[in-house]
């Protein structure tokens, strides 16, 4: 069914995100609402992937940005 093959693309994009073990819990939970939100725009799991690593890299340059002041 759709809600299998959406879990199944969503667990192993968070699963390899996982894997790199440079991201904590609250990076992986915004990067899975990403990729779940442009998953249904795109219907495209490689770019649903490439918004979500974008919306992390945006979401960590704001990070450091902040503790550096």
């Amino acid at each position: 069914s759709e809600n299998d093959s959406r879990r199944s693309a969503l667990y192993r994009y968070v699963t390899n995100l996982s894997d790199t073990g440079e991201y904590g819990f609250d990076l992986l939970q915004m990067a899975a609402v990403v990729y779940l939100k442009k998953l249904d725009e795109l219907h495209d799991a490689r770019g649903a992937s490439l918004a979500a690593d974008q919306a992390l890299a945006e979401w960590l340059e704001a990070r450091s940005a902040q503790s550096d002041t």
